[in-house]
């Protein structure tokens, strides 16, 4: 009962800890549409979803499809690298490494 209980308490911290990765890895591109002065509906209409899920894509709720990324670096001219948080190098041109 007491290890039932352990494994309860370790998938539970396991899952918050999943969630804040999550929220934090897609903070760029909130970030970015801020920057641009553009508004969630806006930026939705060009990637052809809806405001509710790209909604959910900002707030970590929903993993943004390869595809996704792929628009959304080549909109603001950066990598999907920056917007995954994988570098804090915003810019990015063809040949870099």
């Amino acid at each position: 009962f007491r290890i039932a209980i352990v494994h309860f308490v370790l998938d539970i911290i396991l899952i918050i800890e999943q969630r804040k990765r999550k929220s934090m890895k897609f903070q760029r591109i909130q970030n970015l549409r801020e920057d641009a002065d553009l508004t969630q509906k806006e930026l939705s209409e060009y990637l052809h979803i809806s405001p509710r899920t790209y909604s959910h894509y900002e707030n970590g709720t929903r993993n943004i499809p390869v595809e996704m990324l792929i628009r959304l670096a080549n909109y603001y001219n950066t990598s999907i690298d920056y917007l995954v948080g994988r570098t804090d190098n915003p810019h990015w041109r063809k040949g870099d490494k």
